[in-house]
Formats: C-alpha cells, sequence, structure tokens
C-alpha cells in the first residue's frame, strides 16, 4: 500500500497482506449465489462477513488517507464479530443465532423505553423533527410482540444472549478477548488509562498532550484484522465453498 504514514517494517509487512487479502476476496466473493438452507447460522455468517469486508475496507481507506486514530474502534469491532460469529455457528441447534436475533430485539426495546419518555416531555427537539412518541409507541408494541413469540415458542432461557466474555469462554476464544478485545476497549471507551497514552511528562511538573499519530500498536491493529479476516473468510469456505480454499492457504500469515 503508498501510505505517508511511516509504519515500522513489521507492521507494513502485514498491512500490505491485509491490504491483498481483502483485494483478493472482494473479487471472489462477487456474483456467489449462496443458499442459507433455512439455516439462520449461515444468514450471520454471510452478514458478518460482509461487515468485516467494509470493516477492513474503512480500515484501509483511512490509512490512505493518512490517519491510524480509527484503529482501536475499527479492530475492537472485529474483535466482537468473530466471538460472536465463532459462538453461534458451533451451536447445530441454532438457539445461538436465535439468541442473537432475540437480543437485538430486547436491546430496541430497552431504547424504545428510554426514549418514548423524552418525546412525551418535549426532551428530544431534535429527534421530534423526524419521528414522533406514536410511532415509537407502535413499533415497541410490535417489537414486544415479536420477542414474547419467540420466547414462547423457543423458551426463555433457551435463547438467552451471554456476555461477551461468556462467549469468548464457550467458543474457546478466551486469549482473543483477555488480550486484544481489553486493550483496544481502553480507547474505545476512553478511560483513564487510555487516554493517558497521549499524554508525556513535559518536565518541571508539566504534562504534554500529544495530538500526533501513535503508531506503537500498528503491528497488533493488522496482525489481529488480517487473522479475523481471514478466520471469518475460512468459515465461509468451510460452510459455502466461498472463496476457494486453495487460495485462502496463500494468506496465512507465517510467524
Amino acid at each position: 500500500m503508498q501510505t505517508k504514514i511511516p509504519f515500522p517494517a513489521d507492521a507494513k509487512g502485514v498491512l500490505d497482506k491485509l491490504e491483498a487479502l481483502w483485494t483478493y476476496a472482494d473479487t471472489a466473493t462477487q456474483g456467489n449465489t449462496i443458499k442459507w438452507q433455512g439455516d439462520l447460522r449461515r444468514v450471520i455468517l454471510m452478514q458478518m462477513t460482509g461487515a468485516f469486508h467494509r470493516t477492513i475496507r474503512a480500515i484501509l481507506s483511512e490509512i490512505r488517507g493518512g490517519s491510524v486514530d480509527g484503529l482501536d474502534s475499527h479492530i475492537r469491532s472485529i474483535v466482537e464479530g468473530l466471538i460472536s460469529t465463532k459462538y453461534i455457528l458451533e451451536d447445530d441447534t441454532q438457539m445461538r443465532a436465535r439468541a442473537f436475533i432475540a437480543h437485538d430485539h430486547r436491546d430496541r426495546i430497552a431504547e424504545l423505553r428510554r426514549l418514548i419518555p423524552l418525546l412525551e416531555r418535549n426532551a428530544t427537539p431534535g429527534m421530534a423533527t423526524v419521528t414522533d412518541a406514536q410511532r415509537y409507541r407502535n413499533l415497541l408494541a410490535q417489537l414486544e410482540q415479536e420477542l414474547t413469540q419467540t420466547e414462547t415458542q423457543y423458551g426463555r432461557d433457551t435463547i438467552r444472549w451471554p456476555s461477551l466474555q461468556e462467549r469468548a469462554r464457550l467458543s474457546n476464544a478466551e486469549e482473543l478477548y483477555a488480550t486484544a478485545f481489553w486493550l483496544l476497549s481502553l480507547d474505545a471507551h476512553m478511560t483513564s488509562r487510555g487516554l493517558d497514552r497521549f499524554m508525556r511528562d513535559g518536565g518541571n511538573n508539566n504534562f504534554v498532550v500529544e495530538l500526533g499519530q501513535d503508531l506503537s500498536r500498528s503491528y497488533m491493529h493488522f496482525r489481529t484484522a488480517h487473522i479475523c479476516y481471514l478466520a471469518l473468510l475460512n468459515e465461509s469456505n468451510r460452510l459455502f465453498g466461498v472463496p476457494p480454499r486453495e487460495e485462502l492457504d496463500r494468506f496465512e500469515l507465517r510467524q
């Protein structure tokens, strides 16, 4: 990749491989007709593969634009997506896939219950220009009905969506959660320690807030993105035969 950012040699090498993998996948996955065969896991895998593809494109575009400031957030999303996908795919009953969808319903229901009283009190003038409380009440009723039907059919406890930490444990991804995800979350949540990375001692009891780019994690960023993206493409090959196995093998990173 042509970039003005002075990456360390090891990071630049992995970045070039990540770009090559994305470019190959962009061509190899186009125009394929894939049957979901009534299996929600396959649908979620297709969705997640598309999301990964767009996220990798965003990373590459940001770097071409001369910035690495958004990498922590992008890589964190990819790591969480891979953990969730592994957790879902390893369940032949599809209950984890149903729990994934039901969790989204619960999340939207909780958000609507927060928003509707604000709209009723005219406390959200910005939102009032595009929606109203009655519209959200109708949506809330619809989502609650759909969730009730799902919980009645499959059992509330059966479609419980566990925490990311538990999903990582149950899908043999504890190391990924405890290392990369935890570290990347420091910046995503703007914690005290995360913010400390952008401050240094200026002497004389002063400190300096850095506005330049931090390249110290670039190798980890690119390697993590490459490994996660390739892992998802391997799952796509296993279930759909796309992309071809013999092509994917050449993108494996060597120690």
